[in-house]
């Protein structure tokens, strides 16, 4: 009977997830990680690891975390049950007091029916208006860039990989996240960030920042094809070292389906896989309290062993990441790349 119940939960899983219920908020699950081994693995400490003086001061804006687009941030604000239930409560409110003074016009007007649907209207345009209105100031006053801050860049150690890490974990998954229409890199600034509380010093650079590729020169942002490349160690584009990823934007239909990335990270026993939140309406978090006390911030969701171990095709390379098994097998924080 228990395996009948795991394999119809599966199945049913599978089902669900195929569109059928895209339209409503959902949570990033087991499902969505997929198969086999990824193409490419970065210890991100070491990829972003710093070595020698500043080459380069860099002035770039402090604020990071956040939504891509003030549309995007409006809706998930609106979206929240608590503003769902003021609002609602607001509009009530209105219709009543509309209702009221409908009828106290109206006894005045000999038109009682018109004058209270007219009024009832009136008010109830009104709150939605104001309710939209207060909605759009939380957004835009949260949301206002901080002045610009002075960044002395400095040579990474590895420069390949860390700009491996900067194309695929930091400005892939920000463009993925903000959706399609991102004109200019510097749109996803506040969709940049690292799944970590406490950033060394070339973690920091890199989010900071993340338009410059592991040789400190600005990457290449193709929107037709939205393709973002780095020139390479000759610093000339369309050679054979160059560096890039095409990113595929996520919507509400298909922002729990396959990633190209992923965050892994092994320690006292637990595997954990952090992945970019996504910023339409329809996101739901998986452990949203739990990745906000490991990350620092609300940019990323996070799986855990329990959550992966019903996930027969995930157990060797997941859980027992790459080969390695047992508790004691300690695995820093990880780019996967598929």
């Amino acid at each position: 009977m228990q395996i009948f119940t795991t394999s119809l939960a599966a199945a049913a899983d599978t089902f669900l997830h195929a569109g059928y219920i895209s339209a409503q908020p959902r949570a990033v699950g087991a499902h969505s990680l997929p198969y086999g081994t990824p193409q490419m693995q970065l210890d991100v400490a070491e990829a972003l690891r710093l070595d020698g003086a500043a080459t380069a001061a860099l002035e770039v804006p402090a604020t990071t975390g956040g939504t891509g687009s003030w549309l995007s941030e409006l809706s998930m604000l609106a979206a929240e049950p608590a503003w769902i239930a003021g609002g609602a409560m607001l509009f009530v409110v209105a219709l009543v007091v509309g209702g009221l003074i409908g009828e106290w016009r109206g006894r005045r007007q000999l038109q009682p029916s018109a004058t209270v649907l007219r009024s009832m209207a009136t008010t109830g345009v009104l709150a939605v208006a104001g309710w939209l209105a207060v909605a759009g100031a939380q957004v835009t006053f949260a949301g206002v860039p901080q002045p610009a801050q002075t960044v002395e860049l400095r040579p990474y150690a590895n420069p390949e990989q860390a700009t491996q890490v900067i194309l695929h974990g930091l400005v892939g998954e920000a463009l993925a996240a903000s959706g399609s229409g991102t004109a200019y890199l510097q749109d996803i600034r506040r969709e940049v960030g690292l799944p970590l509380a406490t950033l060394t010093p070339g973690q920091a650079q890199a989010v900071a920042a993340y338009d410059r590729d592991g040789w400190g020169r600005p990457l290449r942002y193709d929107t037709g094809r939205t393709v973002v490349a780095s020139a390479g160690a000759d610093g000339k584009f369309d050679t054979e070292d160059d560096l890039e990823v095409q990113v595929r934007p996520w919507s509400n239909e298909n922002f729990d389906g396959e990633r190209g990335s992923y965050w892994v990270q092994r320690t006292d026993g637990q595997t954990r896989i952090f992945f970019h939140r996504w910023t339409g309406s329809k996101f739901r978090y998986n452990r949203g309290e739990q990745a906000t006390a490991l990350t620092g911030g609300q940019l990323f969701d996070v799986l855990q062993s329990e959550d992966l171990q019903h996930a027969d095709h995930l157990q060797d390379v997941w859980l027992g990441m790459g080969g390695r098994t047992g508790d004691a097998a300690e695995l820093p924080l990880a780019l996967w790349v598929f």
